[in-house]
């Protein structure tokens, strides 16, 4: 009987090749907006961290103005469209861990039910990593759609959730000029820390 139900349970996300969403980042108590923009058959993703982030790739220098992360050409670039000009830099690249999620990262994830999230019925799983990851999905119109609820990342330091945009979410193929907004010849410098290794020294 219980194998039986275990197979009637839903199988974890396979993400489609293309999506955007925007979302609300909540880093411990540190909150921001952005948009997050996945390329999966073009291997090339964007997430866009407004005013007052905390992102922790973006901690390499000590702002929180606008970072963008690009991913394009096996690297991820960190972009700073209203700092000292227009700060670009070069983090890490995809063998080190720095490319675009592949598109099954949820594979092997341990079905958790459902959940009521800000109104909507979800139903999510976990995912076990360098953090616990637990991903959820509207349930109305799941697989159908992979329409995202949230995502909580937490481990012994932190907690951290992305609430997304439901009702804004877009399976669209995205431009390719979404991914062309580095400024010429001033990203190809390796991001260092201004005051302490940054995650970009430590992934390299």
């Amino acid at each position: 009987m219980m194998v039986s139900l275990i197979g009637c349970y839903p199988q974890p996300p396979i993400w489609t090749n293309h999506f955007t969403v925007p979302f609300l980042f909540n880093n411990n108590g540190a909150k921001w907006e952005g948009v997050f923009y996945y390329d999966y058959e073009n291997n090339r993703g964007r997430v866009d961290n407004f005013e007052s982030q905390s992102d922790v790739f973006c901690g390499v220098y000590t702002t929180k103005t606008k970072c963008i992360h690009v991913v394009k050409n096996g690297w991820r670039y960190l972009y700073y469209p209203d700092y000292l000009g227009g700060k670009c830099c070069k983090c890490c690249n995809e063998t080190m861990g720095c490319g675009i999620l592949k598109n099954d990262w949820m594979e092997g994830a341990e079905y958790l039910g459902h959940r009521h999230f800000n109104g909507t019925d979800c139903i999510g799983w976990l995912q076990n990593g360098v953090d616990k990851n637990f991903y959820y999905v509207q349930s109305d119109v799941y697989p159908t759609l992979q329409i995202p609820c949230f995502l909580e990342m937490n481990n012994t330091k932190s907690d951290q959730i992305i609430t997304y945009n439901r009702r804004l979410y877009n399976p669209s193929p995205i431009s390719p000029l979404v991914f062309d907004i580095l400024p010429e010849n001033k990203c190809e410098t390796f991001c260092k820390g201004e005051n302490q290794k940054s995650w970009c020294e430590v992934f390299r």
